[in-house]
């Protein structure tokens, strides 16, 4: 059993943030906190399939946009600072914008540590999905490269 601290959208669609929040009321837990990836190096009018916008339509959520929600960072760094030492696991399935953000974040008034070093102290494990690698014969694999 694993206990959530918090959602991270990854990519740049704006309802996206709205699907997590469907499937946080659906599972009871509406006040999980969620962050959204808000960077200038992924494209604001990427595509994404069709159920996402079904889905913020048709089901109970808090959220049905990215501009609802907090940066990632910012959302990533409260949830670091307030876990124990090498307790938190973080499972990445997706792009790794937002670990590349948090890694390169300053310290500010959430933390007096950098990204670097709130990681190095807080995360006991990362996992992160890359489905083609180490046998992706030459092509790109879109989590690791972020196409």
């Amino acid at each position: 059993e694993a206990e959530l601290l918090a959602i991270l959208q990854n990519t740049s669609p704006q309802p996206c943030a709205g699907v997590i929040s469907v499937i946080n009321t659906y599972y009871g837990r509406p006040e999980l906190p969620i962050g959204a990836y808000k960077g200038t190096d992924l494209d604001p009018n990427a595509s994404y399939l069709s159920y996402v916008d079904d889905l913020v339509a048709n089901f109970p959520s808090t959220v049905q946009s990215a501009s609802e929600v907090d940066d990632s960072v910012t959302v990533y760094r409260q949830a670091l600072v307030g876990a124990e030492d090498h307790s938190v696991a973080i499972s990445s399935i997706g792009l790794l914008t937002n670990l590349k953000a948090l890694l390169m974040s300053e310290a500010d008034d959430i933390s007096p540590l950098n990204g670097y070093d709130l990681v190095a102290l807080k995360v006991k494990s990362l996992a992160v999905m890359g489905g083609k690698y180490p046998s992706s014969n030459g092509g790109s694999e879109c989590n690791f490269c972020g196409c």
